[in-house]
């Protein structure tokens, strides 16, 4: 079954720099199952993201290759989670 991992950065992503390299031990991703996340796609479009770098600003989850969601998201996306699953 299709999974995301999610991993915070103790720091911000550096701009230029590519993040196509998937590590997840690295930032201590956890995982979720697709059927959680597919269900918040279109409500999760509306976050500011970045694609693999800060260069390629976007919307949303990356379906296929690395999100980065910048500081300044997160508490949508928290929101939107919590929304989900205590709400």
């Amino acid at each position: 079954m299709a999974k995301h991992e999610f991993g915070i950065f103790d720091t911000e992503p550096v701009p230029g720099k590519r993040y196509d390299e998937y590590s997840p031990e690295k930032y201590d991703c956890i995982a979720i199952h697709d059927n959680y996340i597919e269900p918040l796609l279109e409500e999760l479009n509306v976050l500011e993201t970045y694609t693999h770098t800060l260069s390629c600003p976007g919307k949303g989850l990356v379906y296929y290759g690395i999100t980065l969601i910048p500081p300044s998201s997160l508490p949508e996306f928290k929101r939107i989670i919590d929304s989900t699953c205590c709400g």
